[in-house]
């Protein structure tokens, strides 16, 4: 029987005045990992206290009384206002809300903390209020308070991107066509130049659309932009029937068919199950078999594995994945026949010399967790064109040698491209090179 708001809230209320005011102490006999035995006392009640003394309130005040479950639930809410103590000993949760200030395990400001949690969670996912569950929205409103701080405590540096319309609907929709395992199918419009092919002239100006197919296999989000990892495919793939499990170790499937797409270029934010827009379209009606059977063969968990892509992305800045060639060539030496290896091997680590600023910047700011600095130096007026911003002044600056375990993508260059002139590769020493190049 479903209780009403009133009765809920009386519930709750009487299990915190409940636990706030028990103050029974009960000898426990515990035993240790060492089978001695120790007696203790322990403040608080049990589930099942709980739940006697909670039935007999509701026997007295004719409401409907409650199961082990819904006591459970009770607690659980509890817990998540910041208010519930537990200690688990010979089998058996102890449940007790302590006095403020007077708690070992609990902060004076509970309720402060349990504010700045919402804060923080509200602050940090701002961008994405339209997609939050309306429920959470209003528990943020509920759990609002005023406070004393003139400025706003937490804040969201710009610029973060804004989304448009119908931008979030499309990302819950690409996250519902990888859940479901389905093919889809989008129309891309990356930014361009007029050197690019494909490239045709509208009223507009130039443009360059292409239709994608292709299996989603993940959403990531870097620098405050969200991107779809999609395994791509083509009509031809489904016509000669490339894809079979029979085939899946002849080489079949590709590595370089997994491609990286910017979200915000995808045209009018549409994007449509692949197998929907065939039965639509009657001159692709043969395509509706295939298409059904590679769904069933693979997900995009087993195409995801298949490359190892959670493990490879452990060692990566951002999000484009290294080329074929790069793994082969940047990976750490193998004991094992590369024909037959199936597992993953690490990149060779990656070592430059940061210096001036740039040196302090990644101390504060690591690039990324495999990020060691090795080795340090301080110069004073060497002669490099390199450091002529030093040797003017005759000033003295230090250098760190620093080294990361991550493959050498596009966003890695992007990254250390905003260094400028203040990095440079292990093979040009503390110095740095001569005649001022970088590469």
């Amino acid at each position: 029987m479903k209780r009403s708001k009133k009765e809920y809230e009386n519930a709750l209320e009487f299990i915190r005045e409940l636990l706030s005011n028990s103050s029974e102490s009960q000898t426990i006999t515990n035993k240790n990992l060492i089978n001695h035995q120790q007696s203790s006392q322990v403040h608080g009640l049990t589930s099942d206290d709980i739940l006697s003394r909670f039935n007999e309130w509701a026997g007295k005040n004719k409401i409907s009384k409650a199961s082990l479950r819904t006591i459970q639930n009770y607690l659980e809410t509890i817990k998540n206002q910041g208010l519930l103590q537990t200690k688990r000993i010979n089998k058996h949760n102890y449940y007790w809300v302590a006095d403020e200030g007077t708690s070992e395990t609990t902060p004076s400001n509970t309720k402060d903390l349990d504010y700045g949690r919402h804060e923080l969670a509200k602050v940090l996912l701002k961008p994405w209020e339209d997609a939050l569950p309306s429920n959470l929205r209003k528990n943020w409103v509920q759990n609002a308070v005023q406070t004393h701080a003139e400025t706003p405590t937490l804040t969201l540096a710009y610029p973060h991107y804004q989304h448009k319309d119908g931008f979030i609907d499309m990302i819950l929709h690409f996250m519902a066509l990888i859940k479901a395992g389905q093919i889809c199918r989008f129309t891309y419009k990356p930014g361009h130049s007029r050197m690019d092919d494909n490239m045709s002239e509208t009223p507009d100006g130039f443009a360059w659309m292409k239709v994608i197919w292709g299996m989603p296999l993940q959403i990531n989000i870097y620098m405050d932009r969200v991107y779809l990892l999609t395994y791509s495919l083509t009509k031809e793939d489904f016509l000669e029937h490339r894809y079979t499990p029979a085939n899946e170790n002849s080489g079949q499937l590709e590595y370089k068919r997994i491609n990286t797409y910017i979200l915000a270029n995808v045209h009018d934010f549409k994007a449509e199950a692949l197998e929907e827009h065939v039965q639509k379209n009657e001159g692709l009606a043969h395509l509706i078999e295939p298409i059904k059977k590679f769904q069933a063969d693979y997900s995009p968990a087993s195409l995801l594995n298949r490359f190892n892509i959670p493990e490879i992305q452990k060692n990566m800045i951002g999000v484009v994945l290294p080329k074929l060639a790069q793994l082969n060539q940047d990976a750490e030496p193998s004991t094992m026949n590369d024909e037959h290896e199936k597992g993953y091997r690490s990149p060779k680590p990656i070592r430059r010399y940061f210096s001036g600023w740039a040196m302090r910047y990644i101390l504060n700011t690591p690039l990324h967790p495999t990020q060691i600095l090795k080795e340090t130096k301080v110069l004073k007026g060497v002669p490099s064109k390199f450091l002529d911003e030093f040797n003017k002044s005759n000033q003295t600056f230090e250098v760190g040698l620093f080294e990361f375990t991550v493959w050498h993508t596009v966003d890695f260059d992007f990254r250390i491209g905003s260094f400028r002139n203040y990095t440079w590769e292990e093979k040009y020493g503390f110095e740095g090179p001569p005649n001022g190049s970088i590469k």
